[in-house]
Order: structure tokens, then sequence, then C-alpha cells
């Protein structure tokens, strides 16, 4: 009982540090949106392509931030000794930051296709958000997947570098991993069976399966990372 006590005692704690981050980003992203709804009020069929830029944005963004603070800010602080003082197993400490992460990016998706059903109410022209087949790394579902690899991206590099300016800049080269190990899959096929034309469902196949074993690659050197740390 205590221990489910304290577990959610964790979860509480990270959310509400976590919570102005996500304030800050729908609040931008609202205001990103008027504004260029406003510019473009008598061109609709430029601007409301354009807006599902900004909220399809927000959810990245959120996954490259949480990590700095609910780990680097606390490093800086030092409430992180302080954290690790407590009768608390370092594992569960770890997978409360990161529970709590992932609990807020699955909200700012949701909140992300509400302001997307939003703007196209106001646009009074609905459309449906799928990308081609042909461009398989552009698809919605890919992107929902990369920024969950974002996250985690994240928690590797605060937990690596004590520095959270560096440990967000870090994420910049690591995000690109999936999309880099996909092209050369692509480069080394193309070499082997001298066809440069990939089918569409092989291409998907092969980007998902680079997507999730980066996440799992990167994931576990994090959580290594972690409990060193």
């Amino acid at each position: 009982m205590n221990q489910r006590r304290s577990s959610l005692q964790l979860l509480w704690k990270e959310s509400r540090q976590l919570l102005p981050l996500m304030l800050i980003l729908v609040g931008v992203g609202a205001a990103l949106i008027l504004a260029w709804s406003g510019f473009f009020l008598s061109m609709r069929s430029i601007s409301g392509g354009m807006l599902m830029v900004i909220p399809l944005l927000l959810p990245s963004l959120f996954a490259a931030g949480a990590a700095a603070v609910l780990v680097g800010q606390e490093k800086e602080q030092g409430t992180l000794q302080w954290l690790t003082s407590l009768p608390v197993p370092p594992a569960r400490l770890i997978r409360s930051k990161f529970v709590s992460a992932l609990g807020g990016l699955a909200a700012m998706w949701i909140i992300c296709w509400l302001m997307i059903t939003l703007v196209d109410i106001a646009n009074s022209r609905p459309q449906r958000f799928s990308t081609q087949q042909n461009s398989p790394p552009l698809d919605l579902w890919f992107l929902h997947l990369h920024s969950v690899f974002v996250l985690i991206c994240g928690f590797y590099s605060s937990w690596r570098i004590k520095n959270t300016f560096v440990s967000l800049l870090a994420i910049i080269p690591l995000a690109t991993i999936p999309f880099v190990a996909t092209q050369i899959v692509f480069v080394i096929r193309e070499r082997s069976t001298g066809l440069r034309f990939v089918e569409p469902g092989i291409a998907t196949a092969t980007s998902f399966t680079i997507m999730f074993v980066s996440i799992v690659a990167i994931g576990w050197l994090g959580y290594r990372a972690a409990i060193r740390q």
C-alpha cells in the first residue's frame, strides 16, 4: 500500500512539473494559429493546410523538452540528489518520470488533434489528414511513433549530459537516427538488387521496423544511464 501511494505521489509530482511546459506549448500554438488565421483570413485555401503544421509540431516539442524539465532541471536545482536519498527504488523513480512524460505526450497528441479539428470546423472544409504511401517517413502514425522516440532520446541525453542546454542540442542528431538508418538500408538494398524503386509496403515496413528497433535501443541505453546516475 505504501509503495503504491509513493508511486502515485511521484507521478503527481512529475505531472505538476510538466504542466507549465504543456500550457506554454498549447498557448503558443493557439496564438500562432489565431495569428496565422487572421493574417490569411482572405486566403483560407492557403492558411488551412499550413495551419495543420503548427499542432503537429507541439507533441514533438513537448517530447524534446519533457526530459529537460524532469531530469535536467532537477540536476541543476539539486533536487535529484534529494530524491535519490528517499527510500524509493531507483527503478521506480526512473519509471515514474518516463510514465509521466509519456502520459503528457499522449495528452499533447489529443490536444493536437482537437486543434486540427477546430481548424477544420473554422475553415468549414474537412480534410483527411493522411499522407501518400510513397512517403512513409511522413505518415502520421510514424510521426506519433517518432515523437515517442524523441521523448526517449531526451531522457537518454538528459541522464548522460549534465548541462541541460547541451542535452537539448544532443536530441537533434539523435532524432535523425531512424531516418538515416532507413536511408542506409535503402541504399544497401539498391546496390544489392539494382532496383531504385522501393515498394510502398516494403518502405513502410522498413521504416516502422527501424523505428521500433531504435526506440528499444535508445530506451535500453537511457535506462542504463539513469541507473548509473
